[in-house]
């Protein structure tokens, strides 16, 4: 890990060389805008609310999925780390674009993708997966829930009082053994919040894209293709995980499945969906499956939605009402 660490601080020590003389990027992607164009019509996507279960105004394409310094340390306050983060995207998403179009002919008309091509896919795909606020969301929230245990351990030893009690003395703060005994009770019990006010934790977990990456490039590919009358839609985190059904907290999820063992969903196009399986599953390493029945579509988009943060977007406001349907039985609009 410590030779990955140093590989990707040399690489960002070069991008930090190259933006000094480059104009500063406020409004970052965390989703690059030509992919969503696949998803527009006329340049505008149909929207829903995942949060609030109900279609909203349409947006254009070039106007989601970024913040202002997204990749800051801190999300709006701008750093260098907000540029070096920029250029190491911006770099993966010029090498995808430069292919898609040969990628998607290649899996519509069934010819094998090459190694190149899935390496360039398997990148963007770690790309979109590891940024995405989904993805800040839950690192953050499995990087608390570890630490509320391990404070839980902590608060539950004998000598907790009288070290709790010491530390802050040392730290010039006069504590009553009452109040002790009431923080004691409230971390034994685990009825507080722990947030974080940074995106340190993600942005250190992005350093290790090229190893999700090469994770991706190995396990078995399966190609869906939509030829219903329904199309794929696509979410604010194009490329969603699904854990296998152990563990009942997060963190217990996260430490009992092996990211091989996961399985990972993107909508390429409207026409394509892309799911990635375990490398010891049997079967060929490519394989692309033809879908005419529609109620497999929606069943997908749930899947799509359903692992997925605050915004779904497509190319048609009937593929958002099948899932509003699905929810609450009847599609809810905002003028």
């Amino acid at each position: 890990m410590l030779g990955k660490t140093v590989i990707f601080n040399t690489y960002l020590y070069s991008c930090k060389m190259r933006i000094m003389t480059k104009q500063i990027t406020k409004k970052q992607h965390f989703a690059p805008r030509f992919y969503f164009k696949r998803f527009a019509v006329d340049n505008i996507l149909q929207t829903l609310d995942i949060q609030k279960c109900k279609l909203i105004k349409p947006r254009p394409y070039s106007g989601v999925c970024y913040a202002d310094f997204y990749y800051a340390v801190e999300t709006g306050k701008e750093d260098e780390t907000s540029q070096v983060f920029e250029q190491f995207f911006g770099e993966i998403e010029d090498k995808f674009a430069k292919e898609y179009d040969a990628i998607v002919d290649a899996i519509l008309n069934y010819r094998p993708l090459t190694d190149q091509q899935l390496d360039i896919l398997a990148w963007f795909m770690a790309s979109l997966w590891i940024r995405s606020p989904h993805m800040r969301r839950q690192i953050n929230k499995t990087m608390a829930d570890g630490m509320k245990q391990i404070t839980t351990l902590m608060a539950s030893h004998p000598n907790f009082a009288d070290g709790a009690k010491k530390a802050m003395e040392e730290e010039g703060h006069q504590v009553t053994d009452e109040q002790i005994e009431d923080a004691r009770k409230t971390f034994v019990s685990g009825e507080y919040e722990l947030t974080f006010d940074n995106n340190v934790n993600h942005l250190q977990l992005i350093t290790n894209c090229e190893e999700f990456h090469r994770w991706f490039v190995i396990k078995k590919w399966r190609f869906y293709l939509a030829k219903g009358s329904k199309k794929f839609i696509t979410t604010d985190t194009p490329v969603v995980e699904v854990f296998n059904n152990t563990g009942k907290t997060m963190v217990e999820k996260m430490y009992s499945n092996h990211i091989a063992q996961r399985r990972h969903y993107f909508a390429l196009t409207p026409e394509i969906l892309i799911e990635l399986i375990d490398p010891l599953k049997s079967g060929k390493k490519q394989k692309r499956h033809a879908i005419t029945n529609d109620e497999m579509i929606i069943q997908s988009n749930l899947l799509l939605v359903r692992w997925s943060k605050d915004y779904a977007y497509a190319n048609s406001k009937e593929y958002l009402e099948d899932l509003l349907a699905f929810y609450t039985g009847v599609p809810t609009e905002v003028a």
